[in-house]
């Protein structure tokens, strides 16, 4: 006798999923054949800064006869392929057989993080590829002991085919970022020609320069000294060698072929770092190996989150809700048990009691529960900011919102340069991020919860006229300094300043009649100033924070004081060092930091009434001018 074997509803139903899994997986396939990733680039040569949005350029091949019309997406991905932080879109056109540059600007927090680049149409997603994230540019210097080399790269004018010198990466000047917020993990440039770039390219060139970076100008291809446009008419000046803001320019006598790996090797190594092994004891090696570990990145934005999230977490009553949870199992049983036993009452009384006692207990816990912060939608933030120039900071801001309804918020910001990120790039965030000068942060926030979000913006400020009257060093110790000040410039009981002098802090004293600043007492060396731990208590969910008997503040006030050891650490990422041991500030100059309140125009423009309280820590170099 033959036996027939019969196939469950359940057993069809996994089989029909998995062949149309398998059929979208082959579909995605085909079209990943007709369109290819002809080029990668991650930072500017290869390289990311943790700590930094980073540009990621991606050269797409659309080897098809079809135009391809609809979003480019990327996002991180962990684990099992878990899609994770918000996700990047950019409008994309890719006409036949043509390639084109599409470029983001991840934020990147961690050294080894894995993408996914995807293509959206009306059709749904049409091509998907894993992105592997460059190395990091802290690899070597994270030990204490290798040489580090800073980011750097030389720009190519459009259609070069050889590419020399060979001692510096090189970068296309078409993908070179047109927004300054891009360009903070960039810290040389060589450029042997005049790029026809566009006025926003040409303008984040200038800021890039006066925020920090070091520009080498060679001679062109004629053998002739580079002349610029009138809207990049500073970098002009008849000097070999000048200071622009923060920036430094430098003239080379040579041409692009003659840029050995002798020249490029001295401006690209790191201050602080040098090949030599007895240069320090193992000790200390040993001790800056163990500091920079603290320092890294996403170990301070992981803290400052921590502490904001507190900030905003409901204060609920919990012994109410742990003694109305008893009163409910009793009520429920036995209460309910002994009821069904009494003959005297319907069976459908019982039931009814639950249900009722069901309904009655959770508008109690939601009443309770409901008691949070407030019962408001606020904001905690807490930022660094460099100075430009005299009206322009490039600011980079950790923002915790709190929302007690949930819906879309959105963060936007126009004409700021601005870059978005989810703060927590391990978790996913159902968030659609836009950068530029439409910027926008679009996610989805549950009722009485929080929001992390990681921004980069370029702010206008009042001037507040520093300049550098006089400053006496001696190249280690700072013996005295005078800088004048404006009517903006904020000063108050609530405002701190600090005088970095090569590797030494000091004190700021603030003349309020005279509008200067004066050097107060001497602190410590900048790398123990930022070694300090806060004291402020992370507890669990649990157990609040404990107030201090002794401390009259409230505990905002007190992260927003200690959060400044965190973020004078931070602030050094915009030098290129994570190390602060190994950041020695040039002794031309002074950098003045201020500590201050959260000033107008600081906070992206939020869909929704909130409120809004933060510190931020301005960083101004101050070189003395040459007489």
């Amino acid at each position: 006798m033959l036996s027939q074997t019969r196939t469950s509803p359940r057993n069809l139903s996994i089989v029909i999923c998995l062949l149309l899994l398998a059929a979208a997986g082959e579909q995605v396939h085909a079209q990943n054949k007709r369109i290819r990733i002809a080029e990668t680039l991650w930072g500017f040569d290869g390289r990311v800064v943790p700590g930094q949005f980073n540009p990621v350029s991606v050269l797409l091949d659309n080897l098809t006869d079809d135009a391809v019309e609809g979003v480019v997406t990327l996002q991180g991905v962990s684990g099992m392929l878990q899609d994770v932080g918000g996700r990047l879109a950019e409008p994309l056109y890719l006409s036949p057989h043509t390639m084109r540059w599409v470029q983001f600007y991840p934020y990147v927090s961690r050294e080894a993080t894995t993408w996914r680049l995807a293509i959206r149409t009306d059709k749904g997603v049409i091509f998907a590829n894993e992105l592997t994230q460059g190395r990091s540019v802290f690899s070597d210097a994270l030990d204490g002991t290798d040489a580090k080399t800073a980011s750097a790269v030389i720009l190519d004018p459009s259609g070069l085919t050889n590419r020399i010198p060979t001692s510096v990466k090189h970068m296309p000047a078409e993908i070179f970022p047109p927004y300054s917020t891009a360009l903070v993990g960039l810290q040389v440039l060589f450029l042997d020609h005049v790029p026809d770039w566009e006025t926003p390219r040409q303008d984040a060139l200038l800021s890039w320069v006066r925020s920090g970076g070091e520009l080498h100008l060679l001679r062109d291809s004629n053998r002739q000294s580079l002349v610029f446009p009138s809207a990049m008419a500073d970098l002009n000046q008849p000097f070999d060698d000048f200071l622009l803001g923060s920036g430094r320019v430098v003239r080379h006598d040579i041409q692009r072929s003659e840029l050995s790996q002798a020249i490029v090797y001295p401006i690209t190594l790191q201050m602080g770092f040098s090949e030599d092994p007895d240069r320090v004891e193992i000790k200390q090696q040993n001790e800056i190996k163990v500091r920079s570990s603290v320092s890294a990145p996403s170990v301070i934005d992981e803290e400052l989150f921590a502490g904001m999230r507190l900030l905003t977490q409901p204060e609920h009553a919990w012994w109410l809700i742990f003694l109305m949870s008893l009163c409910y199992i009793g009520l429920i049983f036995p209460g309910c048990w002994f009821l069904s036993q009494n003959k005297k009452y319907h069976y459908l009384v019982t039931y009814g009691t639950i249900a009722g006692l069901s309904v009655l207990f959770s508008i109690i816990f939601l009443l309770i529960g409901r008691r949070g912060y407030g019962e408001s939608t606020v904001s905690h933030s807490v930022a660094v900011a460099r100075m430009e120039d005299p009206g322009h900071w490039n600011m980079l801001q950790w923002t915790t919102l709190f929302v007690t309804d949930g819906d879309e918020y959105i963060f936007s910001a126009r004409d700021q340069q601005a870059l978005f990120s989810a703060g927590d790039s391990q978790e996913q965030v159902a968030a659609t991020i836009v950068p530029g000068n439409k910027a926008t942060f679009a996610g989805q926030i549950p009722p009485f919860s929080s929001q992390t979000i990681i921004s980069r913006r370029r702010i206008s400020l009042p001037d507040w006229k520093l300049s550098l009257v006089a400053m006496n060093g001696d190249g280690r110790e700072l013996i005295d300094v005078l800088i004048s000040t404006g009517q903006g410039f904020p000063s108050g009981k609530d405002t701190d300043l600090l005088l970095l002098y090569g590797k030494r802090l000091y004190r700021g004293a603030y003349d309020a009649t005279n509008k200067t600043i004066v050097k107060g007492a001497s602190i410590q060396t900048l790398d123990d100033f930022c070694a300090t731990r806060r004291t402020f208590e992370y507890q669990s969910f649990w157990m609040p924070m404990v107030e201090q008997a002794d401390d009259p503040r409230t505990k905002s006030e007190r992260f927003m004081d200690e959060s400044i050891y965190g973020l004078m650490a931070r602030s050094l990422v915009d030098d290129g060092v994570v190390v602060p041991e190994a950041y020695t500030l040039p002794p031309d100059r002074v950098r003045l930091y201020v500590y201050t309140n959260t000033l107008d125009g600081a906070m992206p423009d939020l869909n929704a009434e909130t409120k809004t309280e933060g510190r931020i820590l301005f960083v101004c170099d101050l070189p003395l001018e040459k007489e």
